[in-house]
């Protein structure tokens, strides 16, 4: 594909390359000379790093399924999480039980509020490659059996409309030629079947490989025909700079695609759960693919919101009944799938959380136990004064209570020392208000805010379902709750959890593995400032770049962050963390269980080891039976058409006892 290079000198590709030791650059033998040399490719992935993907099931796909389906998917997922729950809680180290309680429950939030199901069976993603001889009705993929009936997604999805089910043919001699017959990542189609996977090209996009319709019939993924409404539209044509016959247009931003496309996706939901006509999902997918290319081809897409009449949809599909009958609109998402991620604006907080538990000082009756109660910032650092700049003028504005407004310019000395916004805190009452310097002028003010999220924020998931309370709604609410239960119970069991006695006699006992421990540890911590300095170079950088380039977007400001911080880890030295990982004995896990150490070391080791290998060293040795939470999985996962064999990989036990406890 060949593609504008940036204005970006540090990344003029626009993509984040592998560093060097993990493959990013391509080496080569020289067939003259057999010296090894460093080719002119840079890769960003190399193979096999696509089935590392995670294969959770987006919502934006299952809840446009069959409610079975997604019920399924998401009780498997809800059952893997109470196995891993049962897991930590019977981990014999306290300190690692507790550490491994509260990831679980940032998690757990976490699930609730990005709703991901667990995976179907043979699920992966695998990047397309153009076969033109092969069939429509036929894809060729290595790592699925012939005859396999595989359905394809991809992100961002629009409607069972995109989704083609192909039958794997792995005999064709073209794609056998050109891919391989071992081939880990890629699959290959035509272009028909592309354009209908919402208009996928062939420069790296991938989709998820989903095998359906196997003879038990237990994963059969919807999938409709393509709507008529679509056929020979072109965005590229209908609303590119040729179509815009004088007028002046509003190029989109890169910062402002990802909200663009955020709203029309959302509204793609609500419709499709709501039982849109094909015409009207129709509009909406045209828009969508104006706005998911307008950036780049600068497409006219105020003029397709228009044309598709895309207020009226959200008028249709948005409305609710508020406390008073009265039938409102609402301006953004309306259902949990679309609610639970949309922003939220919060009052700045202040510190670390606390847990709501009873008998503290803090605690909230109102509030369910394990819940985190946050700190709103004191009011000196909690409101802000309300101004304007304009930067052509050089000039502020304020506001003041009684609506006059306040404007100078702010290489006017005199007037900015009469007129500067200075902040007053009464010293009896705390109370905090913003006057000019002289204290004649009161302005307004506003408090501070912080970003979360809708689900983040409340208590009870079935708050963000639409007031027409949609099956699937239901199914996901309920998910929701329960991971935000399984949260508040991980926090309320880590309050409750101790630690292991410091013992000096275990100390003495284990002498030379405490000082093993502590030269391992104050290695380690000696990273630290180079971190932080690294950390600060990289800041500065990417803070010059968005100044001189505002519209980056969220993406770009990452890679960008990504970047910067390798090349200054680079600089001042500092380690990775895979390469300053503490590595623990035997006999020094031995120590660590014997109270040899304080809680304050184990806690600097956590910080600075591989904590999955602690988890398994705190792990009780495995039992041939299973807990009833395992069982509850096992059976979850045999619905979901995962085999024996599988099922037993996954609890880490036989297949004899696997099909022992669900048969039973």
């Amino acid at each position: 594909a060949l593609k504008d290079i940036k204005s970006d000198p540090d990344n003029p590709f626009g993509s984040a390359i592998k560093d060097a030791e993990q493959g990013g650059q391509y080496w080569y033998t020289d067939k003259k000379t057999g010296e090894r040399k460093l080719g002119l490719i840079n890769k960003r992935a190399d193979e096999g790093d696509w089935t590392e993907w995670k294969d959770a099931l987006p919502s934006q796909f299952l809840s446009k399924q069959t409610k079975q389906l997604a019920k399924r998917q998401l009780d498997l997922a809800a059952a893997d999480k109470i196995d891993e729950f049962n897991e930590i809680c019977s981990l014999t180290n306290p300190t690692v039980k507790k550490y491994w309680l509260n990831k679980f429950a940032e998690e757990c939030d976490s699930a609730a509020v990005h709703l991901q199901a667990a995976a179907l069976p043979g699920q992966k993603y695998h990047v397309i490659i153009p076969i033109n001889s092969i069939p429509d009705n036929k894809i060729y993929a290595p790592r699925y059996e012939d005859g396999t009936k595989l359905a394809l997604v991809r992100y961002p999805h629009g409607g069972t409309f995109e989704i083609p089910i192909l039958t794997v043919n792995n005999k064709h001699a073209e794609a056998r030629k050109l891919i391989g017959t071992d081939a880990i990542d890629a699959v290959g189609i035509n272009s028909k079947v592309a354009e209908r996977l919402s208009g996928a090209d062939f420069d790296g996009d991938t989709v998820m490989c989903i095998p359906t319709h196997d003879p038990k019939g237990k994963v059969k993924i919807k999938s409709t025909d393509p709507l008529k409404g679509l056929e020979g539209f072109d965005p590229k044509v209908e609303y590119g700079p040729e179509s815009y016959k004088g007028r002046n247009i509003k190029i989109m931003t890169k910062k402002n695609k990802g909200t663009e496309m955020g709203m029309i996706s959302n509204l793609i939901t609500d419709m499709t759960l709501a039982g849109a006509k094909p015409d009207e999902l129709a509009r909406a997918v045209r828009h969508s693919m104006v706005v998911i290319d307008a950036e780049k081809h600068k497409l006219d897409y105020k003029q397709s919101e228009k044309d598709n009449n895309i207020a009226a949809l959200n008028k249709k599909y948005r409305s609710y009944i508020d406390e008073d009958g009265n039938v409102r609109y609402s301006k953004g998402a309306s259902t949990i799938i679309s609610r639970s991620k949309g922003q939220a604006s919060v009052l700045k907080r202040q510190g670390s959380p606390k847990v709501n538990l009873k008998g503290k000082e803090w605690y909230d009756p109102n509030r369910p136990e394990g819940s985190l109660i946050y700190k709103v910032a004191d009011p000196d650092k909690l409101y802000k004064v309300v101004k304007s700049e304009n930067k052509n003028k050089n000039t502020i504005t304020y506001t003041t209570l009684d609506g006059k407004k306040i404007t100078y310019n702010k290489d006017d000395t005199e007037a900015r020392a009469k007129y500067a916004a200075t902040k007053v805190k009464d010293p009896n009452t705390g109370e905090v208000k913003f006057t000019s310097k002289d204290g004649k002028l009161t302005y307004k003010m506003e408090p501070k805010t912080q970003k979360s999220t809708r689900m983040a924020e409340t208590d009870d998931a079935l708050s963000l379902v639409s007031s027409a309370r949609h099956p699937m709604e239901l199914v996901y609410a309920d998910y929701a709750n329960y991971m935000k239960s399984l949260a508040r119970q991980a926090r309320i069991e880590e309050a409750h959890t101790g630690k292991i006695a410091y013992s000096s006699n275990a100390a003495r006992e284990y002498s030379d593995e405490v000082a093993s421990l502590k030269r391992k540890i104050a290695a380690a911590e000696m990273n630290k400032p180079k971190e932080r300095a690294a950390q600060r170079m990289a800041n500065a950088e990417v803070k010059k770049k968005i100044e001189s380039n505002p519209d980056m977007s969220y993406d770009d400001i990452k890679k960008a962050n990504q970047r910067a911080m390798t090349k200054y880890r680079d600089e001042v030295g500092s380690v990775a963390r895979r390469k300053r990982n503490i590595e623990i004995t035997d006999r020094e896990w031995e120590a660590i269980q014997k109270g040899a150490i304080s809680e304050s070391q184990l806690i600097k080791i956590l910080n600075n080891t591989d904590t999955g290998k602690l988890r398994e060293l705190a792990t009780p040795k495995t039992k041939k039976s299973l807990s009833q939470a395992q069982v509850s999985r096992a059976k979850a996962l045999a619905n979901s058409n995962y085999t024996l064999d599988e099922i037993a990989r996954k609890l880490g036990v036989s297949t004899s006892t696997v099909s022992k406890y669900i048969k039973s």
